[in-house]
């Protein structure tokens, strides 16, 4: 019998962690508002004044009467489409694609569970996610469901919310979504962000300035039948909190 071996496949293995030429936040306004009514908030704008270093960037919602999904015919009757925030996910990608990347993304009001349902369906990275005065889509079910079957998320999370909030209690469930994730609770904001003059106002901004030690790698491997010629076959992300990762591939 006359034995035959060949190679079928070779491996290279091509590993860089993201970089940023500046450190740009991506702004998700609340359901009714806009890119510009959200940069004006008082709080938000005092966000600004205290991070010269970050580079906010709003973006309008691509659907009318500014929200990011449509509400559900009642709360009694919640969707169950999981393509329910599909255009505004597609919208998304477009625009970061165009603006980005991104260090990092701010969500406020229906902003968030927007920001959340983005983070289960895109491939989109981000080192730090910021939500204020969110709530997870309880009244659609299947968004939920891409939330549930991505969490626990793993970057580093700051959730703001305010007492005095009418979404306050709804809100106390987002951090059962993040595996990384501080908690900041304001006695008198109500549905807006805190300002200067609040108590937790340093708290927030502390989070901002904190250094991310989460890193993101890509891993891209390619095959090749002559080690000249090579094709990509497959790349996904790697997050590890080391700045040197070594990575094993096995062949069977």
């Amino acid at each position: 019998m006359k034995l035959q071996f060949k190679i079928i496949i070779a491996v290279s293995l091509i590993i860089s962690s993201n970089s940023y030429s500046s450190l740009k936040i991506l702004c998700l306004h609340g359901g009714g508002g806009s890119a510009a009514s959200f940069n004006a908030m008082p709080g938000m704008q005092d966000l600004i004044d205290e991070l010269p270093q970050l580079e906010f960037l709003f973006v309008d919602s691509p659907l009318p009467s500014g929200i990011w999904y449509d509400d559900p015919p009642s709360k009694e009757n919640p969707t169950q489409d999981r393509s329910w925030a599909n255009d505004s996910i597609l919208f998304l990608d477009s625009f970061v694609e165009a603006n980005g990347p991104f260090y990092g993304l701010l969500g406020y009001s229906q902003g968030v569970p927007m920001a959340l349902v983005y983070l289960a369906q895109s491939e989109t990275h981000f080192d730090k996610i910021f939500l204020f005065n969110g709530y997870l889509p309880e009244t659609h079910l299947g968004l939920l469901e891409l939330i549930d079957e991505a969490k626990p998320f793993e970057q580093q999370t700051m959730i703001f919310l305010a007492r005095n909030d009418i979404f306050f209690e709804l809100g106390l469930s987002l951090k059962s979504k993040f595996a990384n994730f501080t908690e900041i609770i304001s006695e008198s904001s109500g549905h807006f962000l805190p300002q200067k003059s609040d108590s937790v106002f340093t708290d927030t901004i502390q989070f901002f300035n904190a250094e991310t030690s989460l890193r993101n790698y890509k891993l891209r491997i390619f095959s090749s039948q002559n080690m000249l010629d090579w094709n990509l076959i497959n790349e996904t992300s790697v997050n590890s909190d080391h700045e040197i990762l070594f990575l094993k591939a096995e062949i069977e």
